[in-house]
Parts: C-alpha cells; sequence; structure tokens
C-alpha cells in the first residue's frame, strides 16, 4: 500500500501474511525494516543505514531485554500480574557488554495497581549502592495522588495534593509552604487559581473557551472565530478596557486553519506555507528585522524542503543542507556559519562543531543526554533523569539545580541544598507542558501570558509592570528584550531554555531552536514520522510536540448554526461535543456532509490543522500503535464513512479508530510517571 500527499510524494508500506508492517519507505527513498516472532512481536527494527534494535520477550509477553544498536542493553523483570518490577542497564564498555548493570531501579505496588515507590541506584563495587533518587506515593481511599515525597540524594522534598469530591485538585503545597487552590464552576470549568501573588479569576466564552483572565495588576482577553481559532489575545494593565494595552496578538488563518498573519504592537509578521503546511516564508515586522543596525534582531525567513520535512535551504542560514539516509542532518552553512554534525549508532548527535567552537555530546544506556563539553573535554553542562525521563538535576560551570515535574508541568527548582530557587504554577486542567500561569522567585510572584500554543510571550508582577519580554524566530530561538528584570527558561510548550547549551530540554528529548530540529532521533521511531528529527514536521506556528510522541483524544464543545452559543452550557452538561483525535500534533475528526446535516450524511475525515492546536480538553492514551492508526485514518479520508448523529458520529468514528489500533505490545515499556 502507499499514501501519496499533496506534492505527490509516495510513502510506501508492506507487511507480511500475518498483517504486520514489514517495511516502511518514505518519500526520499529511505526503507525501515522490521521482523517479527510467531506471536506478531516486533523482533528487530533496521534503520536505512543498517542499524538494528533488537528485543526479546517472555513466554507471557513481557518485553524483557531491549538491546539497541550500540550493543547496550535494558533489561527489564516483572511481577505476577505483569507489572514492571525492575529495570537494569548494561553499558557498553571498551567495545563489550557489562557484565554488571551501571543503573537498577526497582518498583512498588500498591494493591489496586498502583505506583507507591521507585528506587534508581549504581551498584558500586562491594556491594554498596549509589543512591541516585527515590519516591514514595501516598494515594487516598479513592485511589487519588495526595502526596509524593522525593528523595534527590543531597535533601528530600514533599509535595501534597488535596481534591474536590469529583476528582479536580482543590490544593496543592509546595515543600516550601507555598499553597495554591482551585474553584470550580456548576461545569467543571476553573473559575479562580489562588496563588501567592494574588487571586486569578477566568471567565469563559459560551462555547467554553477562555474569555478573559484577570491577574494581579493586568487582565488577558481572548476573542475568537466561529471555528473557535483564537483571533485576538490581548493584555491590558489592569482592568480589560484601561487602554494600556502590555502585549497584543491578533491573528488570520488560511482554509488550513495556518496563520497567515500574526500582529504585535510591534506590527504585523506575515507566514506562508506550501502544500504540506510546512514555512516556507516568515517575514516579521519591519522595526524588528535583522539589519546592520539591528543585528540581534529577528531574521527574515525563507525555507525550503524535501519530502520528509528536511530542510533545503535557508535564506538567513545560507549554503547547503546535507543529509544522510536516515535524515540526520550532517553539514549546514557556509564560510564561517558552517556547522557539521556526528551520530551516535542510536541515531543520537554525539559532535557539533562551528567554526568558533565545538560541543560534544554523550548518553546514557537510556538513551538520555548526560553530558555536553567543549572539545577540549571542559564541562559545559551535565544532566540526570528520573526513571520516568524527566529531569531531576543539571550541572553547570557556575551552578546545580535540581527539578521537580508533576501532571501539569515543570513544578519546583531546588539550588545543591535543597534551597527553594523558583516554583511554578500551571491551569491544572491543561495539557502537560502548555498552561503556565504563574512563577514565585523569593517573595516576588509573575505571571505569565502566553500565545495560542502555550508559548510564554511576557511575564507580568503584580503590579502589572512587564518583567521579561521575549521575542521568537519560527522554530522557537527567542531574543529577549533588553528591559527584562527576571529570567524565564520556559519556551515552546513543554520546552525549558538552557542557556549553556542554546539548546531546549523537551521532557524525552533536547531541541535545537536554530534549526528547528531534534539532537536525538525519536524514541518512538517512525511512530511519529518518516523523519524522527524535524519539529513539528516543519510548521512550528501552528504545531506542538509537548512530549516529543503523543496519541491524543480530544473534546470541544458543538458549534455551529443547530448549536447556539446560549446552549453551550447545557451541551457541556450533557457531554455532547466533537471528538477528535490527535496524533503527535496533528488533528483527525469525523465531520458530516450535506444539506441533511448535522443529522445523518456523507462523513467526511478532515485534518490536520481543523482543532485549536491549544484545546487543553485532551488525554494522553497508551497502547496506541500509531501506524496502523494513520494507516486506517488515511483510508477514512480516501473513502469515508456515512455520518449519523446518533449513530456513527464523531465519537463513534473516534472510538473505531482507536480500538482497531489498540496493540498491547505498544503499551508504555516503563512505567508511567505518576
Amino acid at each position: 500500500t502507499e499514501n501519496i500527499d499533496p506534492l505527490a510524494g509516495r510513502t510506501r508500506y508492506t507487511y507480511d501474511a500475518r498483517d504486520n508492517l514489514t517495511t516502511v519507505t518514505d518519500p526520499t527513498g529511505s526503507t525501515t525494516r522490521y521482523a517479527y516472532d510467531l506471536a506478531n512481536r516486533r523482533t528487530q527494527e533496521t534503520r536505512p543505514g543498517g542499524e538494528q534494535t533488537q528485543f526479546v520477550y517472555d513466554a507471557v509477553g513481557n518485553l524483557i531485554t531491549r538491546r539497541d544498536s550500540l550493543g547496550q542493553e535494558r533489561r527489564y523483570a516483572y511481577d505476577e500480574i505483569k507489572r514492571r518490577s525492575r529495570e537494569e542497564h548494561y553499558p557498553v564498555v571498551d567495545g563489550q557488554l557489562a557484565t554488571s548493570a551501571s543503573r537498577v531501579i526497582t518498583y512498588s505496588y500498591n494493591p489496586l495497581g498502583q505506583l507507591t515507590a521507585y528506587r534508581d541506584a549504581k551498584p558500586l563495587p562491594g556491594d554498596t549502592w549509589q543512591l541516585l533518587s527515590e519516591a514514595t506515593y501516598t494515594h487516598d481511599a479513592l485511589g487519588r495522588k495526595v502526596s509524593e515525597d522525593v528523595n534527590f540524594g543531597p535533601f528530600r522534598k514533599t509535595f501534597t495534593t488535596a481534591y474536590r469530591a469529583n476528582g479536580q485538585k482543590q490544593s496543592l503545597t509546595y515543600p516550601d509552604g507555598t499553597s495554591v487552590s482551585f474553584n470550580y464552576d456548576s461545569t467543571g470549568r476553573l473559575t479562580t487559581h489562588q496563588t501567592p501573588g494574588g487571586d486569578i479569576t477566568t471567565t469563559y466564552h459560551p462555547s467554553g473557551a477562555v474569555s478573559e483572565v484577570k491577574l494581579p495588576g493586568a487582565t488577558q482577553s481572548r476573542v475568537y472565530d466561529k471555528l473557535l481559532r483564537p483571533t485576538q489575545i490581548q493584555l491590558e494593565r489592569g482592568a480589560a478596557g484601561s487602554g494600556q494595552v502590555l502585549h497584543k496578538l491578533a491573528y488570520q488563518y488560511d482554509a488550513a486553519s495556518d496563520i497567515v498573519s500574526k500582529t504585535t504592537l510591534d506590527g504585523p509578521t506575515a507566514y506562508q506555507y506550501d502544500a504540506l503546511s510546512r514555512l516556507t516564508s516568515v517575514t516579521p515586522p519591519e522595526p524588528l528585522q535583522r539589519s546592520e543596525t539591528n543585528p540581534s534582531g529577528l531574521p527574515v525567513e525563507s525555507y525550503s524542503y524535501d519530502g520528509v520535512h528536511n530542510r533545503l535551504s535557508s535564506t538567513h542560514q545560507p549554503g547547503p543542507w546535507v543529509y544522510n539516509a536516515n535524515h540526520q542532518l550532517l553539514n549546514h552553512g557556509e564560510g564561517t556559519q558552517a556547522v557539521s554534525r556526528t551520530y551516535d549508532a542510536n541515531g543520537h548527535t554525539t559532535r557539533i562543531a562551528e567554526s568558533a567552537a565545538e560541543k560534544r555530546l554523550s548518553y546514557d544506556v537510556a538513551e538520555r543526554l548526560t553530558q555536553v563539553q567543549s572539545e577540549s573535554g571542559t564541562p559545559i553542562g551535565a544532566y540526570a533523569y528520573d526513571p520516568f525521563g524527566r529531569r531531576l538535576k543539571k550541572t553547570t560551570a557556575s551552578e546545580t539545580i535540581y527539578f521537580h515535574h508533576g501532571e501539569e508541568g515543570l513544578l519546583a527548582e531546588f539550588d545543591a541544598t535543597g534551597n527553594s530557587l523558583t516554583t511554578y504554577g500551571w491551569e491544572p486542567q491543561g495539557m502537560w507542558g502548555t498552561s503556565p500561569v504563574w512563577k514565585k522567585e523569593g517573595s516576588n510572584t509573575y505571571f505569565y501570558s502566553t500565545d495560542h500554543l502555550g508559548t510564554p510571550q511576557v511575564l507580568t508582577d503584580s503590579s502589572g509592570q512587564v518583567v521579561w519580554k521575549g521575542r521568537a524566530e519560527a522554530f522557537g530561538k527567542t531574543t529577549v528584550d533588553a528591559t527584562s528584570t527576571v529570567t524565564n527558561n520556559l519556551r515552546f510548550p513543554g520546552q525549558y531554555f538552557d542557556a549553556e547549551t542554546g539548546m531546549h530540554y523537551n521532557y524525552f528529548r533536547d531541541y535545537e531552536p536554530s534549526i528547528g530540529r531534534y539532537v536525538e532521533s525519536d524514541p518512538i521511531g517512525l511512530r511519529g514520522g518518516a523523519n524522527t528529527y524535524v519539529y513539528g514536521n516543519g510548521n512550528a506556528a501552528t504545531r506542538v510536540d509537548v512530549l516529543g510522541l503523543m496519541v491524543e483524544i480530544c473534546a470541544r464543545p458543538l458549534d455551529g448554526p443547530m448549536f447556539p452559543p446560549e446552549l453551550n452550557g447545557l451541551l457541556i452538561s450533557c457531554r455532547l461535543f466533537h471528538t477528535y483525535l490527535r496524533v503527535n500534533g496533528n488533528d483527525f475528526g469525523f465531520f458530516c456532509s450535506g444539506s441533511r446535516c448535522p443529522f445523518w450524511g456523507d462523513g467526511s475525515v478532515r485534518g490536520p490543522n481543523v482543532e485549536n492546536p491549544s484545546n487543553p480538553m485532551c488525554t494522553r492514551l497508551d497502547c496506541i500503535n500509531e501506524q496502523v492508526l494513520m494507516r486506517n485514518i488515511q483510508a477514512d479520508i480516501a473513502n469515508p464513512p456515512r455520518y449519523e448523529l446518533w449513530g456513527f458520529n464523531c465519537q463513534r468514528w473516534a472510538g473505531d479508530q482507536l480500538a482497531r489500533a489498540f496493540d498491547p505490545t505498544e503499551c508504555s515499556k516503563s512505567c508511567r510517571a505518576p
């Protein structure tokens, strides 16, 4: 079978007699191959360059060994009901697989199957251990996590959570004593967020979308079109209508819901796209454009791509862009701007060489970036992670910072002795890493105002003064305004800026905003797309990659002439929503077409770029084979089923797609973050 994209690029798939996917050939001709055992479990993946990853299972189907392309192994053990109980990492030393583990992680559970503790340690000679981290989790009678006690090594910290009867978060208490609480309306929407710097109140459009957020000292208002796409986001000092506009974003869209114009107080930015919705041109406001008199200004950006979203040209980064069969960027730029890169067998960048400097990158057995050094071996940054992939610690030449991540995003930073540096607050109903609300440093609290994706634009203090402002290129490289008086490291949704490297930590990977690519290959392989390095498939204006991998089911209140705004409160109460799927940031939904709609008619599967990308009403799903899911979605786009409002509707379509793509071998291969 094959898929043909709007630019006539062909992606070809072959299958064995048991319908297992055996090869994927992308539009550039690169082929990835898969092998399976008699139980249809994937045993080997061979990338276009010949690198192999192998998988071994026990008699009941549990993955017990993963051997990567460097020969390193991760070994797993399970309890009697198939919960992971132990994980061991074995590196390759002097060309040979080590006989003793470099890292051992153990997991404990309660009778309900909830994770209650983990211990992560490094074995040392003499049967001793170096503790890396450990944590214990306490749950109430309804199974809700009420406390989390984390041992970072030099110190311990405890976070506690309280809930309403319906399960919504009522309060969160941080280790430094900071406590925040949340109030909701009768439909379950957040109305008040009580923060260390004062209360934040939220009101809603009849459709259910946020219309106004009153911050201490400032007010943010939002206006939407009929498709619930934001057309204006405005921040004013004091109350709305005060006339003291601090920041403004006005959007215009094309028929594919791509942003074609974004106007700020500095003027309009124009965007152009190709047939695959990839950014081909970005023209910032003239006063902000880079020039001889403004060398730190924003560049006029213009790009071209190959069939799998690799950049072939960039006007502000002139010179050739060269790739290998694995779509790894080898060289780009020219003259003093020339940059070359090398990779290990797992597909991760190990060397970035520029004319003035060179960085060397190292990874652990979990394939996480652990160290960045200069060419001479001088440490630039060192990094450590918990068993769930969340950054736990980083050390630079000037400081050591410990991190704690919660269900909504980064919650706290501590210094080397456990003193609180920064605490963060998030919208409790938002998708991970997309809804920052406030940050507290010392006795001062600052408030975030974000764009349509959830990327911070400005920070204000309790009096409404702007204390941080950033201006970003299309793919996230940010210049901080010279008037800023505080630091903000949050960038694209889910990303954290590392000043020592210029990269963004992005949960499972690290991102280079200057080139719009990840340093590491996507850990889910081709399930995220044919190119395992690019961000947002060449469109960072409307797409996000919060974790670097994701399938979600999303909902929004029904709209249109049959569902006028005055009914929306009732619709929310009786759960009449449009339901759709989002696969790595790309949305797909089932709609009715024809004169008899919305009751029945011809069906139409539409996407991507139909829905509001910042919709918070999305739930991440595990155990979904993304290749099967996307193959079935593409089949329905070509030959859609018939639509019936009270029969096979958008909700039934989404549920059917997920049921058909359910695959227990795709379930999370490690314990999910609690």
